[in-house]
C-alpha cells in the first residue's frame, strides 16, 4: 500500500556494573533484606552514633554501581501519507512495550533485583499519535500521548502500600499553523 509504514521491533538492553540510583524505601528495604549487611545499600546509610539503637540520620540516594541491569521490549510505528482533497494527509502512532526492565545490585543474589517494569515512570505501555493535514500555507495536527497504567513502587509489599496505583493517562495537543511567507510560520497550540 503506498504511504504506509509499519515497523516492530524487539530490543533487549543488558550492562553490567551499571551506574544508577534508588529511592530512598528501597535503599532502607534492601539493606535489611539482602542476606548480608555488607551490601552497596547499607553504605548509603548513614546513623547516629551516639544513638543505643543507632538510628536513621541520613539517606544518600546519589548513583551506585549496581551489578546489572536489564531490560526488554517491543517497539512499533505505523504510518500512512496520502494526497487528500488537495493537500497532504498524514498519521502516525509509535509506541513502546516493556516486558522486563530490573536492575541487580549484588551480583548473584536474587534478593537484591529490584523491578522497574509497571513503575510510573516506566509504565509497561506507552505511546504517541498525531494526524496532520497539510494545504497551501496552512496546517493542522492533532497529536496525542498515552501513558500505560503504573504504581508508585512495584517493589514494595501492598501490605504496606495498598493504595499506589496510578491510572493511564491521554495528553492531547492540537495546533495550526500558516506560513505568510517564505522562513516565517505562524502556529497557535
Amino acid at each position: 500500500l503506498p504511504g504506509l509504514d509499519i515497523a516492530v521491533d524487539y530490543w533487549r538492553i543488558d550492562i553490567d556494573d551499571v551506574i544508577t540510583t534508588f529511592g530512598a524505601n528501597t535503599i532502607l528495604n534492601y539493606c535489611v533484606d539482602l542476606p548480608t549487611l555488607d551490601n552497596p545499600f547499607c553504605g548509603q546509610i548513614t546513623r547516629d552514633p551516639n544513638d543505643p539503637v543507632r538510628s536513621v540520620t541520613a539517606i544518600s540516594t546519589q548513583t551506585i554501581n549496581a551489578s546489572r541491569l536489564e531490560a526488554r521490549g517491543i517497539d512499533f510505528s505505523l504510518g500512512y501519507r496520502t494526497g487528500f482533497l488537495g493537500g497532504q494527509l498524514g498519521a502516525d502512532i509509535k509506541g513502546t512495550y516493556l516486558l522486563r526492565q530490573e536492575t541487580q545490585a549484588v551480583p548473584g543474589i536474587p534478593a537484591s533485583i529490584v523491578r522497574a517494569m509497571g513503575r510510573f515512570t516506566d509504565p509497561r505501555f506507552r505511546a504517541s499519535m498525531f494526524v496532520n493535514y497539510a494545504r497551501d500555507r496552512w496546517e493542522v495536527t492533532l497529536g496525542g500521548r498515552l501513558q500505560g497504567a503504573g504504581v508508585v513502587d512495584p517493589n514494595v509489599s501492598r501490605e504496606y502500600n495498598d493504595n499506589d496505583n496510578i491510572p493511564a493517562i491521554f495528553y492531547g495537543d492540537a495546533s495550526a499553523s500558516f506560513t505568510p511567507v517564505e522562513n516565517l510560520r505562524l502556529t497557535l497550540g
